[in-house]
């Protein structure tokens, strides 16, 4: 499900505002708009902060550098939310003249395979080390010394 990778504040946010915009009399306008643009740019914030308060929680520093920021996560919320904003009954993109109900389904179908995938890409696998040194040998190590499976406990494995 795509709103997995949005944050809830930003789903509760836009909903709630979406149904005290709507009027069932008229089709999407500009308020509309201006919402679907200003909860887009919220969304990577959004995703930042409980980032960020999931790092205190577990002790660690507040991520202040953007090379400490959880970007991968913040591009995937904001695609994931334009996607689902997208494909939502009267949506703002049905002011568009191209806009057809088809294709939003398409594309929040491919949108939905393509960040799972990616996302899925992006986890680390557990139980794996993380690079060659991590595992005890290096990538110069003879096939048979790689293949030969895994390393026998040791005393200081203990």
């Amino acid at each position: 499900m795509i709103v997995t990778y949005i944050p809830t504040e930003i789903v509760t946010i836009y909903v709630a505002a979406v149904s005290a915009l709507h009027s069932p009399s008229s089709g999407p306008g500009n308020g509309q708009w201006v919402l679907m643009w200003v909860t887009l740019a919220l969304t990577p914030v959004v995703t930042w902060i409980s980032y960020a308060l999931k790092m205190r929680a577990d002790g660690g520093p507040l991520p202040r550098s953007a090379r400490l920021w959880p970007w991968p996560e913040m591009v995937v919320a904001s695609v994931a939310f334009l996607l689902w904003a997208f494909s939502l009954p009267s949506s703002p993109f049905e002011t568009l003249d191209w806009y057809r109900p088809g294709l939003s389904a398409f594309a929040l179908l491919a949108g939905t395979t393509l960040i799972g995938l990616v996302m899925a890409l992006l986890r680390p696998v557990q139980g794996l080390p993380q690079s060659p040194s991590e595992a005890g040998h290096t990538t110069t190590a003879p096939a048979e010394a790689r293949s030969a499976g895994p390393a026998r406990p040791t005393e200081s494995d203990a």
